[in-house]
């Protein structure tokens, strides 16, 4: 699986300014500013974040993932959610900086009072 996003974007939603001390020299061998990022080349989902939502991301991981049947789905089905929280808090939550409780956060209801 390959999480698309280019490396604007990357700097754009990066919340610890991350690329930004990579670009200024602060931090040494960093992948696809200092050190060299190949792209894979024949991965068997592409996520691009820069045209999917996070929820439309993760439904495609999920699609490839129930379409290999046999074990795999039952796996899928036991750990969806912490699946998710996962692909969240990392690539995903670094594609479209959110993390998993920010989501968590977002969807519980507003206090009563």
């Amino acid at each position: 699986m390959y999480v698309k996003c280019s490396l604007e974007e990357c700097i754009e939603r990066d919340p610890k300014n991350l690329y930004k001390k990579a670009l200024a020299g602060e931090i040494p061998h960093f992948t696809g500013v200092s050190d060299p990022y190949e792209e894979p080349e024949n991965p068997d989902l592409v996520v691009d974040t820069e045209k999917l939502s996070p929820g439309e991301g993760a439904e495609r991981v999920l699609q490839l993932l129930l379409s290999r049947g046999g074990a795999e789905v039952s796996w899928v089905l036991s750990a969806a959610a912490g699946f998710l929280a996962e692909l969240v808090d990392g690539a995903l939550g670094m594609a479209y900086g959110v993390t998993a409780s920010t989501m968590r956060a977002r969807s519980r209801p507003p206090p009563e009072g």
